[in-house]
């Protein structure tokens, strides 16, 4: 468990690599500690966006929700 700050940090160095699925098993674990966090809601937006411009997404209908309640 980190603070959100690094929580943010390391979704964009994982992003930035190309490691969506880093990156949204990060914001998730965060997601369970950090729920009205600002900076971890933005994370999962980033991470979000990348997931649906994947092209794996695009062939077939978007998922109702990219994240686990």
């Amino acid at each position: 468990m980190g603070s959100a700050n690094s929580i943010a940090l390391i979704t964009q160095i994982h992003l930035q690599q190309n490691r969506t699925d880093l990156a949204l098993k990060e914001v998730s674990a965060a997601r369970k500690w950090a729920q009205d966090s600002l900076l971890v809601n933005i994370a999962e937006s980033w991470v979000g966006m990348r997931v649906v411009r994947s092209p794996v997404f695009n062939e077939g209908p978007l998922p109702s929700s990219i994240f686990p309640a």
